[in-house]
């Protein structure tokens, strides 16, 4: 997980240009989200470090955060985060799956109950996995050409995938 800052101290920062990384969740295995053990304690100290006005938000990455056993704990930081925030810090989401192949609702091989909530409470969905054959050094927030910024709050209300001006 990181935390976003934005513009401080007289400099202009992009969204990952500085990163706090949060040590405390990514603990299991392979990286994904566990936060079974001091579970409220790990939440209550990444949504209070997203509390100052240079944090921009939080984007959630690798391990994986669409697998199944990770989506329902998931969803309980992000709710977290959306009441005390509500829209004033962004989420974005990282994720080697496909939203429009792997985590759809009909026949989505990740697609769980949790789901959908999870779109609803994410601003920028990345999704793809990084291909080291597509890798380009000048993409906005991603690392290979294959990869797309998805808007999120827009591609919900318009049923279809809507990118982000931030692809280039």
């Amino acid at each position: 997980m990181i935390l976003r800052m934005g513009p401080a101290l007289g400099q202009a920062y992009s969204y990952q240009d500085v990163e706090f990384i949060v040590h405390y969740a990514l603990t299991k295995s392979h990286g994904i989200l566990n936060m079974e053990k001091n579970s409220q304690e790990v939440e209550d100290r990444i949504v209070e470090s997203l509390n100052d006005d240079y944090i921009e938000g939080l984007s959630i990455l690798g391990g994986e955060p669409f697998e199944p056993e990770n989506q329902e704990r998931l969803i309980l930081l992000l709710k977290k985060v959306r009441n005390r925030y509500k829209d004033s810090k962004t989420i974005w989401m990282y994720s080697g799956y496909l939203f429009d192949k792997d985590l759809k609702p009909e026949d989505g091989r990740k697609h769980t109950k949790y789901t959908n909530e999870i779109f609803s409470l994410i601003d920028i969905l990345v999704d793809g996995p990084f291909i080291n054959e597509k890798k380009r050094l000048d993409l906005n927030f991603r690392g290979s050409s294959n990869q797309r910024i998805i808007d999120m709050k827009e591609t919900l209300k318009q049923g279809k995938v809507i990118l982000s001006p931030l692809n280039n």
